[in-house]
């Protein structure tokens, strides 16, 4: 699974967008996003705006690749 996550501060719908088109040109569906409070909801891959801190730490551990934005709270917890 590739997890996108851009945060719970500061939505990136421009992230959030350019990984859903990826995911629909490129026919997966192993893609789960954390989008923050965008303005721009995904049609192709799955979403939630939040994620408790059990569910996201649950979504790190299953993902074979993270993809976020530059906070430093989600680094902290991918390493």
């Amino acid at each position: 699974m590739i997890f996108v996550t851009v945060g719970a501060q500061i939505p990136f719908d421009r992230l959030i967008r350019v990984v859903d088109q990826w995911a629909a040109r490129n026919g997966r569906d192993d893609v789960f996003a954390q989008i923050g409070e965008g303005a721009w909801c995904p049609e192709y891959i799955e979403w939630t705006a939040m994620l408790s801190p059990i569910d996201f730490r649950e979504r790190m551990r299953e993902a074979a690749s993270v993809t976020k934005s530059a906070t430093s709270k989600t680094q902290s917890t991918a390493i």
